[in-house]
């Protein structure tokens, strides 16, 4: 017989208190005049099981068609805003984005960078002040210039000697096109340049892209945060990644540190020293040793990725879409010639070329969801209230796949781009990099780094898939980025 011993009058009340809560958490938004709607979720997880083994993009946005443009729903216990649709995230990040462009605390990041530096950073006075000394450093050394297109030439070159070294053999690209970009910002960080069969560099770089994967296993962690201290998963497996992340950008900062010469500022970090040397005796100094590694950082991991999977996923519409590939390869033939390298000045003239690259960013959205922005005042967005310190989820893939805006959203089609006459057409709503105070640092600088390692590899190579790769999907890998699947290809010279 079972005996069911009486609850204590502190256990009563503690069990009450967990049920106010809980149900005050609940009606919570019933208490906000005009709080977004949105669907209620389960108890405790609220909303999460509909994002496993998905595309979260996707379901938001298909959220989006039930609830509007703007609306909430429970991930965990975080009760979050979701922003869906170009009028709806013009609105939050660009109309309000004095009060919508923080950030909220992320277990991971507080992990690894500390949430300092420029891209996971609180909205604030250090904030700004780093962001702007980091634009304006990557204004100094080229970006926006034609100073930076001399640094992505001379990678071009050495990237399409290695492919040249396979003869025509089948490979994933993975490795190339990220060292390819990696090279491009290092040199600018670092004032050098790494091998592409240095095997440290290598596996730094594969961390790199098996970090970001990862991430978007562990975004639970900012709804549930216990979970970020469990011994195994891909929490502490990005953790034990960062740290040989961060021994080999240390390595590189104590090494500028040792040789450091005001008289020569070349790249990012002597630049930074040399700001930090200058405020060492301003009380207070947003300059020293921890926003120096976030900005390095920073630069680095997303100076690379995003640039790099959008040249794999290139790569990989040119394999399948021949014709699009045949067309771009006749247009510079007939513009830039056989005798001569592209240049970034030639693309006024190649409208068909900047219409493919305009595609390959819409289609691909490699970041589908910007990170968590949050709100630091109460706010109102399409007409809905939205109170201070509201985690906002921001879909730029529903506005680079609106069927209210692109015909057929699913279709690779260059021609969207184009106009009667032939000439490029501008859409306000293609907003890969996002917009507002949080938009991409290094958008001129990807901008480039596309066209110019684009147009040169299709003037030098014929791309084709693989003979064991004749049908490769575009199923992309979700994470913080959407990557392509790996596949082969070849490519031989023309």
């Amino acid at each position: 017989m079972k005996v069911y011993l009486p609850l204590t009058d502190i256990q009563v009340f503690l069990l009450a208190f967990a049920i106010f809560l809980t149900l005050l958490h609940y009606v919570k938004p019933l208490l906000i005049s005009k709080f977004p709607p949105g669907p209620w979720g389960w108890p405790l997880i609220g909303c999460l099981p509909s994002f496993v083994n998905n595309e979260p993009h996707r379901i938001l946005a298909d959220l989006g068609e039930k609830y509007g443009p703007v609306f909430s729903l429970r991930l965990g216990t975080e009760l979050v805003v979701v922003i869906n649709g170009y009028k709806a995230i013009r609105e939050a990040l660009v109309k309000k984005g004095e009060f919508c462009n923080s950030r909220p605390s992320m277990p991971i990041m507080q992990r690894t960078t500390k949430q300092l530096g420029v891209v996971n950073a609180y909205y604030g006075a250090s904030w700004k002040e780093q962001r702007k000394f980091t634009l304006s450093v990557l204004r100094s050394f080229g970006m926006g210039k034609s100073t930076v297109e001399g640094r992505v030439t001379e990678e071009a070159y050495h990237l399409c000697m290695e492919i040249r070294k396979l003869q025509g053999e089948a490979f994933d690209p993975t490795h190339f096109m990220t060292n390819a970009i990696a090279n491009i910002i290092s040199s600018i960080i670092f004032g050098k340049r790494f091998e592409y069969d240095d095997p440290t560099f290598r596996r730094l770089l594969y961390l790199c892209n098996k970090n970001f994967e990862l991430a978007g296993s562990v975004a639970i962690s900012n709804f549930f945060p216990i979970l970020q201290y469990l011994p195994i998963g891909p929490m502490k497996e990005i953790v034990d990644n960062f740290e040989i992340y961060r021994n080999f950008l240390n390595d590189k900062i104590n090494e500028h540190r040792l040789n450091f010469d005001p008289n020569d500022i070349s790249d990012v970090i002597s630049a930074y020293l040399s700001e930090m040397d200058a405020r060492k005796t301003t009380e207070g100094s947003s300059f020293h040793d921890d926003n120096l590694f976030a900005v390095v950082s920073d630069l680095f991991a997303a100076g690379t990725e995003t640039a790099s999977t959008t040249l794999r996923w290139a790569l990989l519409y040119f394999a399948v879409f021949e014709d699009v590939q045949t067309k771009v390869q006749k247009e510079l033939d007939d513009v830039v010639g056989r005798h001569r390298k592209p240049c970034f000045s030639d693309r006024h003239n190649l409208p068909y070329t900047e219409a493919v690259t305009l595609e390959i960013h819409r289609m691909a959205s490699i970041v589908p969801i910007c990170l968590p922005h949050s709100t630091i005042a109460d706010t109102e967005i399409m007409g809905h209230k939205i109170p201070k310190d509201t985690v906002l989820i921001v879909n730029l893939w529903s506005a680079l796949n609106d069927p209210k805006t692109w015909k057929d959203p699913d279709r690779f089609d260059p021609t969207r781009f184009l106009n009667a006459e032939g000439k490029v057409k501008r859409y306000k709503e293609l907003i890969p990099f996002s917009i507002g105070r949080r938009v991409c640092l290094g958008e001129q600088l990807a901008k480039t780094e596309i066209f110019l390692l684009l147009t040169r590899l299709l003037h030098e190579f014929r791309i084709s898939p693989a003979a064991d790769c004749q049908s490769p999907t575009m199923k992309p890998v979700a994470g913080i980025t959407l990557s392509p699947q790996p596949y082969r290809i070849c490519a031989k010279k023309r």
